[in-house]
């Protein structure tokens, strides 16, 4: 299984509008690819000591490595990426392997 995090930091700005509207496209895609087995986004609710770098996280589990490529190249993640990059100030991903993760 493919694990692919996001941590975003929000502008101060941003709309409860802009920000469903972001989630909302990231969950078409979950329902769009039978592939995609997981996605949460939420507030990043951490007590830690340390300063907060991200005000939300994001989390999908693709089952298999085509199921992430396919969610990567097409047109609607693109698209994502446009409306997401206009409401935040930060961003940091990071991509894993749970287990075995077939091609």
């Amino acid at each position: 299984m493919r694990r692919h995090i996001y941590n975003f930091n929000f502008k101060d700005d941003v709309s409860d509008e802009q920000y469903s509207e972001i989630y909302s496209a990231f969950e078409d895609e979950f329902n769009a690819n039978p592939g995609m087995i997981h996605f949460s986004m939420g507030k990043n609710i951490s007590e830690s000591k340390r300063p907060m770098k991200f005000n939300t996280i994001m989390t999908m589990d693709f089952e298999d490595y085509k199921s992430f490529r396919d969610y990567e190249d097409n047109d609607n993640h693109q698209a994502i990426k446009l409306l997401l990059h206009e409401a935040i100030d930060g961003i940091m991903g990071t991509d894993y392997d749970v287990g075995d993760t077939a091609e």
